[in-house]
């Protein structure tokens, strides 16, 4: 697994491990039956990693700790976002991480629909931000992905973009979860009231 882990998400494969270890691709596949096994197990070794909240956090605080160390943790790890996202919350320390959140939000009175909505809603925005954080990375200085949106065609899409070009991504992401967060609260104040279900 460390060897694995020491090549790269991004450039992950059974190839690639078996020349790191010095072994053929064959000795490889008698302790791995495939490279989507060897991605699970890189995963949950990756997924291992991550800080749970600490304990006594109010649910909102809890969220973002998580949104936070999940973050830290995929820019430890270039290309293992868009592998966590393929392989999902499969692998025990995966699911101690979802088990641990999911108890904060029922224990602050979520159901449970809503709490697995939230858990979930709060992780894909992570996963996605760190898939778009290295692919940003990838692209030339200074390019985004509307450089090839013209005022003529687009008039207020150009409009919005010269306004928050180039990103803080960081500044982004914090936004865009209080804009998650604030509307959980809002559905779970309305959920409540019993008004929406």
């Amino acid at each position: 697994m460390a060897a694995a882990l020491e090549i790269g998400f991004g450039d992950l494969s059974m190839h690639a491990v078996a020349r790191r270890l010095g072994v053929t691709t064959a000795a490889l596949y008698r302790h791995v039956d495939s490279i989507d096994q060897l991605v699970a197990r890189c995963v949950d070794a990756f997924t291992d990693r991550i800080e749970p909240p600490p304990p006594g956090l109010g649910w909102r605080q809890h969220m973002e700790a998580l949104a936070s160390s999940f973050r830290a943790a995929y820019r430890s790890r270039p290309g293992a976002a868009s592998r966590a996202f393929q392989v999902g919350p499969s692998s025990p320390a995966a699911m101690r991480l979802v088990e641990n959140t999911l108890e904060v939000l029922v224990a602050a009175g979520f159901d449970h629909r809503l709490a697995w909505r939230t858990a979930s809603a709060v992780i894909d925005l992570a996963t996605t931000w760190a898939i778009k954080a290295e692919a940003a990375a990838s692209r030339s200085p200074g390019s985004t992905v509307f450089d090839p949106v013209t005022a003529e065609d687009f008039p207020t899409t150009t409009a919005v973009m010269a306004a928050v070009l180039p990103p803080d991504l960081d500044r982004a992401f914090a936004e865009n979860l209080a804009l998650l967060l604030d509307g959980v609260e809002q559905r779970r104040t309305r959920t409540d009231s019993g008004a929406v279900r």
